[in-house]
């Protein structure tokens, strides 16, 4: 019996290569079904990241009409000003300084805001990169597994040599896209002091 690209395999050991094998597509589908938890969990927190993003945006948008309304409120009290009676010029300075004040705190609010949601956007992207690179690390290992699994209908252990190969890149990406998360650079920062 030729086991194909070369190698052969013995009807002795046949019983042992297949054990094998299939302990190899066990331990595939076990890295598999980590890469595949870890590939929803970073969908999940894509979606979280974009939501943050959206009602950041949405709280900067509503704090710059606010400050606009504020800043033509003020101008247009300045402009009439001269219109209104003398007894209540104090009310009227009370209230443009009021509208002005205002005007100038939410200036202040806004760069808070739209730092936020930069922010947001940027972990946004770092979490989809993971979640692609998780995704792809599914595909290696899902064809790693066919790879291996032919190797038993074939006998043919040159396909064996491919899936693993391929399970090896497959875990390896998903080792990278779980050791690039941020939070694993603060536990490392927190350990070393």
């Amino acid at each position: 019996m030729s086991g194909g690209g070369g190698v052969p395999v013995h009807p002795a050991s046949h019983n042992k290569t297949h054990k094998i094998i299939g302990l190899t597509i066990a331990i595939f589908a076990v890295i598999l079904s980590i890469a595949t938890a870890l590939c929803k969990k970073a969908e999940v927190e894509e979606v979280i990241c974009k939501v943050e993003s959206s009602n950041s945006w949405a709280h900067y948008q509503a704090k710059k009409l606010r400050q606009s309304f504020m800043e033509v409120s003020a101008e247009q009290l300045g402009l009439n000003k001269a219109t209104v009676p003398q007894d209540k010029q104090d009310k009227v300075n009370a209230l443009l300084k009021k509208y002005s004040d205002n005007a100038e705190r939410y200036k202040g609010e806004l760069e808070e805001i739209s730092h936020k949601a930069k922010e947001a956007e940027h972990e946004e992207k770092l979490v989809a990169h993971r979640a692609k690179l998780y995704s792809f690390s599914e595909i290696l290992l899902q064809i790693s597994i066919i790879l291996c699994s032919i190797t038993l209908l074939t006998e043919s252990t040159i396909y064996t040599k491919f899936g693993v190969g391929l399970a090896i890149a497959g875990a390896a990406m998903t080792a990278y896209a779980f050791f690039s998360n941020p939070a694993w650079h603060e536990i490392l920062k927190l350990s070393s002091h």
